[in-house]
């Protein structure tokens, strides 16, 4: 869908709203999922649910939103420099390239200190579990 939506495109304002969108709604979609249930679909169907390090107490706010704050972080700063580029550019798809490109490190080094940090512990906690509080507990036995 998006590469269709950047085909022919008249209107940055738009072209920006359907970053912000694509950027932010994964997030939104994530941390609403964990403060409200503790699971997204996937961790529904795989039988596994995102609770308090306590393991007695579902996520707040504040910590599903800390799952996800580092994610959050670098999706803001792309948008930004989307943002900018909007008023130093005429070609949608240089903005929309750039923002990739922009994000890519941050992500790629974010994902490999998430693994070092799952496979470094016995109760296989990421970082952002480390910086929410939290632990993925099963909700059934196999």
């Amino acid at each position: 869908i998006q590469k269709w939506f950047q085909i022919g495109y008249e209107s940055y304002d738009s072209l920006y709203l359907w970053l912000v969108f694509t950027a932010i709604l994964p997030l939104v979609y994530s941390i609403v999922c964990h403060y409200r249930t503790g699971q997204t679909i996937g961790k529904w169907v795989t039988g596994i649910r995102v609770v308090d390090v306590s393991e007695t107490r579902k996520l707040t706010l504040g910590q599903a939103i800390a799952r996800d704050s580092v994610v959050l972080g670098i999706e803001i700063m792309g948008i930004l420099y989307c943002l900018y580029l909007l008023f130093s550019t005429a070609d949608p798809g240089y903005i929309v390239s750039e923002f990739d490109a922009f994000t890519y490190w941050p992500f790629f080094i974010w994902s490999i200190l998430e693994l070092i940090t799952l496979f470094s512990n016995k109760k296989k906690r990421a970082l952002h579990d480390y910086l929410a509080k939290s632990v993925v507990v099963r909700t059934f036995e196999k």
